[in-house]
């Protein structure tokens, strides 16, 4: 049975639009403020002409956060999408793209709404090449935490307006608030609705976080509003904050019509309580009915005695759906929450793949020689040719596609267009190749040196993990830990930037891809099959197969 985790869709063309995917991770090694700074995050906030200074991080993120009468101006602008007068939709569009900040939550509405016209405008405004930049925020949110700059909780929270639904900006904006905000920083007022919803969020969670309990008046009001994701976002703080009260409501929205409100419940439900009774979120409603009654009759029997797990505040997301590369078969399956088989490729000797949350797949063929890149309804959009034979095929920011060549013992950036934009020769073959938010790559490498490698833009090596028994997958934590499965030892280790184990997982057969998803349960392809297990080690999901080589939860 497959059990599935959240789902992010309201902004996957949004996300699509800027650039930003799913694999990427903070930089390795959490210090306090006295440590020294990573080189890489200097580099990048240089280039963007700011300093590691609250003086000067302050003013750039203030620009984030327009004020009402900006964001009034424009939500007009935007609404004229929609109007009768093509001149006027074309005046509008105008304006917008020369407009410094459009935030995303604005945006978003005329994304996904029922105007075909208005959503293409918003995503020529989405498009748009210039400002914000994902990757210099990133550095400025991490640079913040690294250093615990105090004074700047009222613009990191300002700030999630305009970068709201890019996955690693929000765990990287909620990681800089977790390391700098004290009780008394964040105001009520931030609650109020003449905030965005985002910002709203933001400090609801960062209010819960800092004042406890004390802040439940205002969790159980925003359970109330009329605002399905401030709902759903009390609904975690207060189950965080051990409010039992709200179990019965969670199980209720198991029945939901809306798919979010379903995969944040179940979510809370089984992370607070361990338990599982077999819902997906993708099933009929007869058998969902089913088993949202297996939990309602289990909250009534165990609901008040039960001890509850420590929650977050916030809810990780994913879309759900599982990547499974059959190398034997030569084939390559898509799973969704139930278990189902939704989208297959024929592909020879696939060895990895990935996905990003805008529904593209990248797949590694290795006696094929090539790499193949898929779109949403699975057409392929881009071949690349390689000289040797490919192991992993990484989406990464931007359309592109990072992919290893282990005959030539090279690593591979490939643009949309086809074009090669970036190369690294390896001594050793390289196995996987992992690009990270701050421009570093990370690379697992097997043979002569069987080592995980973390270099600079300018292929300086900045982070090493030696002696190590062929390594074939690695993937950063949020924790700055690093995974790594070893198919020789038959392991999937969790490292430390220190080099200790910090988790591990052993006597796997050849173990040959690993991903750690945002509830802590690992996945894991071997020659015997894909298996997603707790940190206890204990079978949650599999899927049986010969020589399985790859999976991808996204």
């Amino acid at each position: 049975m497959v059990h599935s985790h959240d789902i992010l869709k309201r902004y996957r063309t949004l996300i699509a639009a800027i650039g930003v995917g799913v694999a990427c991770a903070p930089l390795a090694g959490e210090s306090s403020g006295n440590d020294p700074m990573p080189p890489a995050w200097r580099a990048i906030l240089s280039d963007g002409g700011l300093s590691p200074e609250p003086e000067s991080l302050g003013p750039y993120l203030a620009q984030f956060a327009p004020a009402e009468e900006e964001r009034e101006r424009i939500a007009k602008l935007l609404d004229r999408f929609s109007d009768e007068e093509f001149g006027t939709r074309e005046e509008a569009l105008a304006v917008l793209l020369e407009t410094e900040v459009v935030p995303h939550d604005l945006l978003a509405a005329k994304l996904f709404g029922d105007d075909p016209e208005a959503a293409w405008r918003a995503r020529k405004v989405a498009q748009r090449a210039s400002r914000p930049d994902p990757v210099l925020h990133f550095a400025v949110l991490r640079v913040i935490a690294h250093k615990r700059m105090q004074g700047l909780t009222a613009p990191l929270i300002g700030s999630a307006q305009s970068f709201a639904g890019l996955p690693h900006l929000d765990d990287a904006l909620d990681y800089a608030l977790a390391r700098t905000t004290m009780p008394g920083m964040v105001k009520r007022e931030m609650l109020t609705a003449s905030m965005p919803t985002p910002c709203r969020i933001v400090a609801l969670q960062a209010f819960a976080r800092t004042r406890g309990k004390a802040v439940l008046p205002q969790v159980r009001e925003l359970l109330t509003v009329d605002d399905d994701e401030l709902n759903a976002a009390a609904v975690i703080a207060a189950t965080a904050l051990g409010q039992r009260d709200v179990l019965p409501t969670l199980a209720a929205s198991l029945m939901s019509h809306d798919r979010n409100t379903r995969i944040r419940s179940i979510y809370v439900l089984r992370k607070a309580t361990q338990q599982h009774f077999g819902y997906s979120v993708d099933a009929g409603e007869s058998e969902r009915e089913s088993a949202a009654k297996r939990w309602r009759d289990w909250l009534d029997k165990r609901g008040e005695v039960v001890k509850l797990k420590p929650t977050p505040v916030r809810a990780p997301l994913l879309l759900g759906r599982t990547l499974v590369a059959f190398r034997a078969d030569n084939r390559v399956v898509e799973y969704d929450s139930r278990g189902l088989a939704v989208w297959r490729a024929n592909v020879t000797t696939p060895v990895g793949v990935s996905a990003d949350l805008t529904g593209r797949r990248a797949v590694a063929s290795y006696e094929g020689r090539s790499a193949f890149v898929y779109d949403a309804d699975g057409e392929i959009i881009q071949i690349v040719r390689l000289g040797g034979r490919p192991f992993s095929a990484r989406l990464i920011s931007g359309g592109r596609v990072l992919v290893t060549d282990t005959s030539e013992r090279r690593v591979y950036e490939y643009l949309p267009n086809g074009r090669r934009a970036w190369s690294h020769y390896s001594r050793s073959r390289p196995m996987d190749a992992r690009r990270m938010p701050t421009g570093n790559t990370l690379v697992a490498a097997a043979d002569n040196r069987n080592d995980v490698v973390e270099r600079n833009s300018k292929n300086s090596v900045v982070w090493k993990l030696s002696d190590l028994k062929s390594p074939r997958a690695v993937q950063r934590l949020a924790s700055g830990n690093t995974l790594v499965a070893e198919a020789q030892a038959g392991t999937v280790t969790e490292y430390t930037p220190a080099k200790k184990v910090a988790w591990r997982i052993s006597q796997l057969p050849r173990p040959s891809d690993c991903q750690r998803l945002p509830d802590g349960n690992t996945l894991i392809a071997t020659q015997t099959g894909a298996y997603e297990v707790t940190k206890e080690g204990k079978v949650v999901w599999s899927v049986r197969g010969r020589d399985i080589t790859a999976v991808c939860r996204y």
